[in-house]
């Protein structure tokens, strides 16, 4: 259990101050280690309460001369895991994801939160330096997958960004005292919105 406080720096077009942020967590989880620590995990689900938060009025000319306005309360709930494995000396992958839920007074959901999201990723590292793979001691390759759920644009909830899922991948060598890496992210080349500034006449 924890409490928090936050001022809320700024002001009204008007000059008038903002209430402090206010907020209450309880949180509780587990976590697993076995076979020497091969196979490790942790699980952990949080409720959190937040009042006089900050956003812009709802209508859209107030909005653009800069008023806001301060939400009675914010709940949020839900749950994260991630599992760690250790499959050989040489190879190891984690897997994880985190589910959320939010409301708010007004029943909509809160801009740029996605209620879901996912990661794989995976590393393989030679070490032998014997046998016909001996020249490929020192080097490290691997990759993963992040995935994330649909998130609201704007405060009014009129339009999301959509889910989307890509992947990346590294290769990275050491020789001596020197270390060479190379990473390509989204390598399947997606087209796809990770963030947005939400503006008066729409979205940028």
């Amino acid at each position: 259990h924890s409490e928090t406080y936050a001022p809320n720096f700024g002001s009204q077009p008007d000059g008038s101050l903002f209430e402090p942020q206010l907020g209450t967590i309880e949180e509780g989880g587990f976590k697993l280690a076995v076979l020497d620590g091969r196979i490790a995990g942790t699980i952990s689900m949080y409720d959190l309460q937040l009042q006089n938060l900050l956003t812009a009025d709802p209508d859209p000319v107030r909005a653009a001369q800069g008023w806001r306005i301060q939400i009675a309360k914010q709940k949020t709930q839900g749950v994260e895991a991630d599992i760690f494995v250790t499959v050989t000396r040489n190879w190891s992958f984690n897997i994880g994801g985190a589910k959320m839920e939010v409301s708010l007074p007004s029943g909509l959901y809160p801009r740029g939160s996605p209620r879901s999201t996912a990661n794989f990723n995976t590393r393989y590292r030679f070490s032998s330096g014997e046998g016909p793979l001996g020249f490929l001691k020192g080097l490290a390759v691997g990759g993963g997958i992040m995935h994330k759920g649909p998130a609201p644009v704007d405060a009014l909830n009129s339009y999301y960004l959509p889910k989307y899922t890509v992947g990346d991948v590294f290769a990275n060598y050491s020789w001596g005292k020197y270390r060479f890496a190379l990473n390509v992210n989204n390598v399947t080349d997606k087209w796809y919105l990770a963030r947005v500034l939400s503006a008066y006449k729409g979205c940028i």
